[in-house]
């Protein structure tokens, strides 16, 4: 397991917007702009009485947010209307815990979306927030520190919150969201609020909702199917197809499976396409970062058998399901092989077949 990197103060200069430490005192986030000369030498001292703006909103535009995707470390203001929300989902954290991440979409007034993550207490604000006003026409959020983040894989930029510096603020009565309401309605009207609203809420469901809200298929019905359908199927699980194995290595960012860097190579012109020789041979790639690994942990790919009245066929479960349906992860099989000096024979733990019923 990856130890968590820290930024020593010593490294801290004037280079960065933000560091990352860990010590015995209360810590800060502050712009560089606001302080754009800070050393180790840098003295500070207590103020009897502070007479500036309590926010300080520097808020960015989305089309500027845009060309910020090669700016690392980036923290910004911006506000808009809550206008899309996923689900809160989870995902597997460094400490072996389950994290939970939440994706919504905020639109500024020139009709720019611009795509949000949240992580664990974050997401859990942000939908709590969306669950208890679904009716608001317009449901406005001020993001304050809030880290660009470009997916390469994906071409997709996002704002997420970093670490515990991020503040989320919603709905509030400050002066920047009553002028940004105003904004709007002198755009757009009040009809596109309220509309803006409904499709909100018609989005906010829970897990188990969506799941139940899903059409219900045999197996028969889904190999007839002509095109691709996501819907829910009861079947018994018959056996485990051990020859396909049970797990991978997988990044520990984006869950994506690694690949020997050997393997990386533009077989047409015989060079690596990250660089141009093979001296890291021994270090693994990451197609989904696009870069090499600096984490990675076993994950679940287990190949089933399964059965319904209407036919049989193979349904492939990963890590998520896996981990619910025996209460394990793979890291702990993988580790209890280790224990037994054995990593050849199946794992008997995975032996899913005595799981009468399944639903996928």
């Amino acid at each position: 397991m990856a130890e968590e990197k820290y930024d020593l103060i010593s490294e801290i200069d004037n280079v960065k917007s933000s560091w990352k430490l860990k010590c015995h005192k209360i810590g800060a986030v502050v712009k560089k702009v606001l302080c754009p000369e800070f050393y180790r030498n840098t003295t500070l001292r207590r103020v009897s009485s502070f007479d500036g703006p309590d926010n300080d909103f520097q808020f960015l535009p989305f089309s500027q947010v845009f060309d910020k995707k090669d700016e690392t470390n980036l923290l910004v203001d911006v506000i808009g209307k809550v206008v899309d929300s996923g689900d809160v989902k989870p995902y597997d954290k460094d400490d072996g815990g389950e994290g939970k991440r939440l994706n919504i979409q905020i639109e500024d007034a020139d009709n720019l979306k611009l795509c949000c993550t949240f992580w664990d207490d974050y997401a859990q604000q942000m939908h709590d927030f969306i669950a208890g006003n679904k009716s608001l026409d317009t449901p406005v959020l001020i993001i304050q520190f809030g880290r660009v983040k470009y997916w390469k894989v994906k071409k997709e930029l996002s704002i997420q919150n970093a670490y515990y510096c991020t503040k989320l603020l919603f709905n509030s009565d400050l002066p920047e969201v009553v002028e940004f309401r105003k904004t709007l309605i002198s755009k757009f009207g009040t009809a596109s609020s309220s509309q803006g609203a409904s499709q909100l809420s018609s989005r906010v469901k829970s897990f188990r909702d969506e799941f139940l809200s899903m059409p219900k298929m045999t197996i028969g019905e889904i190999i007839d199917a002509t095109k691709p359908i996501t819907c829910v199927v009861l079947a018994t699980i018959t056996c485990v197809e051990e020859r396909c194995g049970w797990s991978y290595i997988a990044c520990r960012k984006c869950q994506k499976k690694v690949i020997k860097k050997s393997e990386h190579i533009d077989l047409e012109n015989k060079e690596d396409s990250v660089g141009k020789n093979l001296e890291n041979d021994g270090k693994l790639y990451c197609p989904g970062c696009e870069c090499y690994a600096s984490s990675v942990f076993p994950s679940f790919k287990i190949q089933a058998r399964v059965r319904d009245g209407s036919g049989n066929a193979s349904f492939v479960m990963f890590e998520r399901e896996v981990t619910k349906l025996l209460r394990t992860t793979a890291a702990e099989v993988h580790e209890k092989q280790l224990q037994d000096e054995d990593e050849v024979t199946f794992p008997e733990v995975l032996q899913i077949s005595k799981k009468k019923e399944f639903y996928s």
